[in-house]
């Protein structure tokens, strides 16, 4: 039977429209309990799919006692949560792709599900102005070693449109098709 882990990561990045130049501002919110809906659907999903896994919901990554989001002790503290819950796959819901970025600090492969490239490594972006948002926190993935490229599958990038999806120094991580997989 195989054990599937479920972990809620409520962290949502809001974007506001600004007229300074800048395209838009982003605030990164903590949502207590605003994973708990897809957690529950995505246990009724997985359970009506087979009868050889075993669920288990973790409930939400708590928040640490800060007004501001810290990525890395949010990591830490998944970190902490997942080895006291053996699972062998562990499904991260949150409200974009950043919600994943605290399970990166764990051993093993990551399977990123994406239908856009958004897996890319800007150039020489500087880490102390960086907002993490799902459409680049692979960047902070790789800038601080968190996973080698080879650890990293990405599913769904359409193929096709590399050439429009391909940014800065490229994917980190592999493409690969579902069917590779298997």
């Amino acid at each position: 039977m195989a054990r599937v882990a479920i972990l809620g990561i409520p962290i949502s990045h809001v974007r506001y429209p600004v007229d300074d130049g800048e395209p838009y501002l982003v605030d990164i919110k903590y949502q207590n309990g605003a994973t708990d809906k897809q957690r529950k659907n995505l246990e009724k999903l997985l359970s009506g799919a087979s009868k050889e896994i075993e669920i288990v919901d973790l409930g939400e990554l708590p928040h640490p006692d800060s007004s501001k989001i810290d990525y890395l002790k949010l990591a830490e503290s998944a970190k902490k949560i997942l080895q006291n819950a053996p699972a062998d796959v562990i499904i991260s819901v949150g409200h974009d792709h950043s919600a994943a970025f605290p399970l990166y600090v764990n051993p093993g492969n990551v399977l990123r599900l994406d239908a856009h490239g958004d897996a890319y490594i800007p150039k020489d972006t500087d880490l102390t102005n960086f907002v993490m948002s799902g459409a680049n926190y692979m960047h902070y993935v790789a800038k601080q070693n968190l996973k080698r490229p080879e650890e990293v599958m990405n599913i769904g990038i359409t193929r096709e449109n590399i050439s429009t999806q391909y940014h800065g120094n490229g994917f980190f991580g592999s493409l690969v098709n579902l069917e590779d997989i298997a």
